[in-house]
């Protein structure tokens, strides 16, 4: 069967654009102009979207390019082996969550947990110090009502779980309940937060270095700029550790207090706070990102609280936490 093209000049034998050379420029100019406008649309689009990203940076994140990241999976809780009865077997050591019924007013018009205090154990105490102090607590308090909920031996602290209508009497008396082993007992108040507005620019200015120059920052960085030895440890809400003023080696031991675990990660997108106070205290310098942050040479221990609601026990976990993990 012989095959017949339809071409302009009428019934030809081959393709136009063989056995006419210019048939075949004509197609290949066709091809390249196709291809230079299909490359100039997609600058175009990666141009808009950079200046989206420029003028919106919750909505469009920094670049996530060559990150380096620490391990943040491993559950970060010393457990005793052999915790006795009065202490909660391994599994079962979780830092419990707060429960809103809970959530009382003291007193003083704080708001607090009601049925839970917060114990620290002071000098270094050993597994059996934890274990002395859970049996010493029971026989003080044998109602099923009083006991030790949660022990972290990172932190040396203890939660114990008391009636809310006992907590104040409890709270006074304890340390003379046991007074052979050195403590120190805490109400568990609740940290007020202020409102995020949903703006999706909020906090948004060109003039983002006003604060620089009250605080003599330039002076200062004519002397140092931080030293890799200085571990700046910071406890906040939660920390985007992909941020390109945070993504670096210089960031150790990462903890989060409620997951017990180096991930601090932001739980929602609106949760920009501790990325934010990071940022300013160490943030990296000469990366073409943003601003430099005070001491940009220093490490970074980034403590996150968690999810809300943020109680004294979080807060003062982790500073424990950073105190004994070394942070300057």
């Amino acid at each position: 069967m012989k095959r017949i093209f339809f071409g302009p000049k009428g019934n030809v034998d081959w393709h136009e654009f063989i056995w006419n050379p210019w048939g075949f420029f004509k197609y290949l100019l066709r091809w390249l102009l196709f291809i230079a406008l299909l490359a100039a649309l997609v600058w175009l689009i990666s141009l808009f979207h950079e200046w989206q990203r420029r003028r919106d940076p919750i909505l469009f994140p920094p670049h996530r390019d060559s990150l380096i990241m620490p391990d943040t999976t491993t559950r970060i809780v010393r457990n005793i082996p052999n915790p006795g009865r009065n202490l909660p077997a391994p599994p079962e050591n979780v830092l419990p969550p707060i429960d809103d019924d809970d959530i009382v007013d003291d007193e003083n018009g704080r708001r607090i947990v009601g049925n839970k205090l917060g114990v620290i154990l002071d000098a270094n105490p050993q597994e059996d110090t934890y274990r002395k102090w859970a049996d010493a607590f029971k026989a003080a308090y044998p109602e099923e009502d009083y006991k030790v909920v949660y022990y972290n031996q990172f932190t040396n602290l203890l939660r114990i779980q008391v009636p809310t209508d006992e907590r104040t009497r409890v709270l006074n008396e304890l340390p003379r309940k046991i007074p052979d082993i050195s403590f120190k007992v805490f109400p568990d108040a609740i940290l007020e937060v202020a409102a995020v507005p949903s703006d999706p620019a909020f906090g948004a200015n060109e003039r983002y270095d006003w604060y620089l120059e009250p605080i003599q920052a330039y002076k200062a960085w004519d002397v140092t700029m931080g030293k890799e030895y200085v571990v700046v440890a910071i406890v906040d809400s939660s920390f985007d550790l992909y941020h390109d003023e945070l993504n670096s080696d210089r960031i150790v031991l990462p903890y989060c207090v409620t997951r017990e675990s180096g991930n601090v990660a932001p739980s929602s997108p609106r949760d920009v706070h501790g990325t934010m106070v990071a940022s300013m205290a160490i943030g990296g310098v000469n990366n073409d990102r943003g601003l430099s942050g005070i001491a940009p040479n220093c490490k970074f221990m980034p403590i996150s609280l968690g999810q809300e609601p943020f109680t004294t026990f979080s807060i003062i976990s982790g500073a424990l936490y950073a105190i004994y993990q070394g942070a300057d």
